[in-house]
Protein backbone atom coordinates (compact mmCIF):
# COMPACT_ATOMS: atom_id res chain seq x y z
CA UNK A 1 0.00 0.00 0.00
CA UNK A 2 1.16 3.58 -1.17
CA UNK A 3 1.53 6.08 1.03
CA UNK A 4 0.30 9.84 1.12
CA UNK A 5 4.78 10.61 0.91
CA UNK A 6 4.78 7.81 -2.02
CA UNK A 7 1.67 8.88 -3.95
CA UNK A 8 2.75 12.50 -4.29
CA UNK A 9 6.22 11.69 -5.45
CA UNK A 10 4.81 9.86 -7.99
CA UNK A 11 2.18 12.43 -9.47
CA UNK A 12 5.33 14.69 -8.88
CA UNK A 13 7.44 12.60 -11.35
CA UNK A 14 4.74 12.32 -13.63
CA UNK A 15 4.20 16.08 -13.79
CA UNK A 16 7.67 16.79 -14.31
CA UNK A 17 8.29 14.48 -16.89
CA UNK A 18 4.88 15.46 -18.38
CA UNK A 19 6.60 19.08 -18.61
CA UNK A 20 9.63 18.19 -20.13
CA UNK A 21 7.72 16.16 -22.83
CA UNK A 22 5.74 19.03 -23.37
CA UNK A 23 9.11 21.15 -23.58
CA UNK A 24 10.59 19.28 -25.70
CA UNK A 25 7.31 18.93 -28.52
CA UNK A 26 6.63 22.74 -28.30
CA UNK A 27 10.66 23.49 -28.60
CA UNK A 28 10.69 21.25 -31.29
CA UNK A 29 7.90 22.77 -33.39
CA UNK A 30 9.03 26.56 -32.23
CA UNK A 31 12.78 25.33 -34.07
CA UNK A 32 11.23 24.17 -37.22
CA UNK A 33 8.64 26.84 -38.08
CA UNK A 34 11.92 29.49 -37.29
CA UNK A 35 13.77 27.38 -40.04
CA UNK A 36 10.93 26.82 -42.67
CA UNK A 37 10.57 30.72 -42.15
CA UNK A 38 14.09 31.44 -42.80
CA UNK A 39 13.71 28.82 -46.06
CA UNK A 40 10.76 30.80 -47.17
CA UNK A 41 11.88 34.38 -47.22
CA UNK A 42 13.97 35.38 -49.81
CA UNK A 43 17.51 36.76 -49.12
CA UNK A 44 17.37 40.82 -49.64
CA UNK A 45 18.26 42.14 -52.91
CA UNK A 46 19.90 45.70 -53.02
CA UNK A 47 17.50 47.62 -55.02
CA UNK A 48 20.47 49.18 -58.03
CA UNK A 49 19.01 52.61 -59.31
CA UNK A 50 19.53 52.02 -62.98
CA UNK A 51 20.01 56.07 -63.32
CA UNK A 52 22.81 56.66 -60.97
CA UNK A 53 24.80 57.14 -63.74
CA UNK A 54 22.46 59.13 -65.66
CA UNK A 55 22.87 63.27 -66.41
CA UNK A 56 20.74 65.44 -65.01
CA UNK A 57 18.91 68.45 -66.43
CA UNK A 58 17.62 70.88 -63.80
CA UNK A 59 15.76 74.27 -64.59
CA UNK A 60 15.08 76.52 -61.62
CA UNK A 61 13.90 78.81 -63.63
CA UNK A 62 10.75 76.44 -64.79
CA UNK A 63 11.00 74.31 -61.65
CA UNK A 64 12.27 71.22 -62.53
CA UNK A 65 15.02 68.54 -63.04
CA UNK A 66 14.67 65.12 -64.77
CA UNK A 67 17.92 62.56 -65.81
CA UNK A 68 18.51 61.15 -69.27
CA UNK A 69 21.22 58.81 -70.11
CA UNK A 70 25.10 60.11 -70.66
CA UNK A 71 25.16 59.45 -74.22
CA UNK A 72 21.90 61.49 -74.74
CA UNK A 73 22.08 65.36 -75.18
CA UNK A 74 19.79 67.92 -73.71
CA UNK A 75 18.69 71.47 -73.57
CA UNK A 76 16.51 74.20 -74.34
CA UNK A 77 14.91 75.10 -77.71
CA UNK A 78 15.95 78.18 -79.37
CA UNK A 79 12.82 78.65 -80.92
CA UNK A 80 10.29 77.90 -77.89
CA UNK A 81 11.68 78.97 -74.04
CA UNK A 82 9.13 76.47 -72.95
CA UNK A 83 10.20 73.73 -74.67
CA UNK A 84 13.22 71.60 -73.06
CA UNK A 85 14.69 68.01 -75.24
CA UNK A 86 16.34 65.21 -74.57
CA UNK A 87 17.19 62.81 -77.27
CA UNK A 88 19.52 59.99 -78.17
CA UNK A 89 22.91 61.74 -79.55
CA UNK A 90 22.57 60.10 -83.10
CA UNK A 91 26.03 58.47 -84.48
CA UNK A 92 27.02 60.10 -87.32
CA UNK A 93 24.77 63.60 -86.92
CA UNK A 94 26.47 66.93 -86.37
CA UNK A 95 24.47 68.86 -83.92
CA UNK A 96 24.31 72.03 -86.71
CA UNK A 97 22.24 69.22 -89.28
CA UNK A 98 18.74 69.56 -89.83
CA UNK A 99 18.76 66.46 -88.53
CA UNK A 100 20.01 67.04 -85.39
CA UNK A 101 17.06 69.48 -84.60
CA UNK A 102 16.71 69.90 -80.83
CA UNK A 103 12.85 69.79 -81.73
CA UNK A 104 12.81 66.40 -82.69
CA UNK A 105 13.42 64.71 -79.24
CA UNK A 106 13.06 60.98 -77.88
CA UNK A 107 11.64 63.13 -74.27
CA UNK A 108 10.17 66.38 -74.31
CA UNK A 109 9.22 68.51 -71.36
CA UNK A 110 6.96 71.55 -72.14
CA UNK A 111 6.30 74.21 -69.21
CA UNK A 112 2.84 76.08 -69.77
CA UNK A 113 1.41 79.36 -67.88
CA UNK A 114 -1.11 79.79 -69.95
CA UNK A 115 -2.92 76.60 -70.42
CA UNK A 116 -4.87 74.36 -67.57
CA UNK A 117 -5.23 70.03 -67.69
CA UNK A 118 -8.33 70.16 -69.25
CA UNK A 119 -6.75 71.72 -72.32
CA UNK A 120 -5.21 68.35 -72.39
CA UNK A 121 -7.33 65.39 -73.90
CA UNK A 122 -5.36 61.91 -73.44
CA UNK A 123 -7.10 58.79 -75.14
CA UNK A 124 -6.55 56.11 -72.40
CA UNK A 125 -6.39 58.28 -69.84
CA UNK A 126 -5.24 57.46 -66.46
CA UNK A 127 -3.97 58.68 -63.26
CA UNK A 128 -0.58 59.29 -62.61
CA UNK A 129 2.13 60.65 -59.30
CA UNK A 130 5.80 61.69 -60.03
CA UNK A 131 7.46 63.68 -57.69
CA UNK A 132 4.40 63.76 -55.24
CA UNK A 133 1.73 65.89 -57.28
CA UNK A 134 -1.26 63.88 -59.17
CA UNK A 135 -1.50 63.96 -63.31
CA UNK A 136 -2.76 61.94 -65.89
CA UNK A 137 -1.08 60.07 -68.64
CA UNK A 138 -2.18 58.98 -72.00
CA UNK A 139 -1.85 59.39 -75.51
CA UNK A 140 -1.91 63.10 -76.74
CA UNK A 141 -3.62 62.76 -80.27
CA UNK A 142 -2.57 65.73 -82.42
CA UNK A 143 0.15 66.08 -85.17
CA UNK A 144 1.95 63.85 -83.52
CA UNK A 145 0.40 61.38 -81.74
CA UNK A 146 2.40 60.54 -78.10
CA UNK A 147 2.62 59.32 -74.62
CA UNK A 148 2.05 62.00 -72.18
CA UNK A 149 2.46 62.85 -68.88
CA UNK A 150 0.24 66.12 -67.78
CA UNK A 151 1.14 67.46 -64.23
CA UNK A 152 0.02 70.88 -62.93
CA UNK A 153 1.58 72.80 -60.23
CA UNK A 154 2.38 76.63 -59.06
CA UNK A 155 -0.23 77.88 -61.84
CA UNK A 156 2.01 75.84 -64.27
CA UNK A 157 1.16 72.90 -66.69
CA UNK A 158 3.86 70.45 -67.61
CA UNK A 159 3.62 68.34 -70.31
CA UNK A 160 6.37 65.37 -70.47
CA UNK A 161 6.21 63.38 -73.74
CA UNK A 162 7.73 60.79 -75.84
CA UNK A 163 8.30 62.92 -78.75
CA UNK A 164 7.31 60.65 -81.76
CA UNK A 165 5.99 57.58 -79.80
CA UNK A 166 2.75 56.43 -78.79
CA UNK A 167 4.73 53.35 -77.23
CA UNK A 168 7.85 55.06 -75.24
CA UNK A 169 10.80 52.04 -74.71
CA UNK A 170 12.00 51.25 -71.64
CA UNK A 171 14.51 53.85 -71.42
CA UNK A 172 12.49 56.65 -72.75
CA UNK A 173 9.44 55.84 -69.65
CA UNK A 174 12.47 55.88 -67.48
CA UNK A 175 13.46 59.30 -67.82
CA UNK A 176 10.08 60.45 -68.35
CA UNK A 177 9.66 58.61 -64.89
CA UNK A 178 12.90 60.78 -63.24
CA UNK A 179 10.76 63.69 -63.63
CA UNK A 180 11.02 65.62 -60.27
CA UNK A 181 9.64 69.22 -59.22
CA UNK A 182 12.67 71.15 -57.09
CA UNK A 183 11.26 72.99 -54.10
Amino acid sequence: MLTINQRGRGTLGATIGLAILLAIIFGGIYIFKKQNAEKQTPPQQAVQDETADWKTYSNIESGFSIKYPADWIAGRSSRDARHFYFRHAREGVPLDSPWADPELCDVCVTVYSDKSEADFQLQNSKPISLSGISGKQGIELGILNSYAIILAKNNLIYEIYSGFSEQPDATQLRIMQSFNFLK
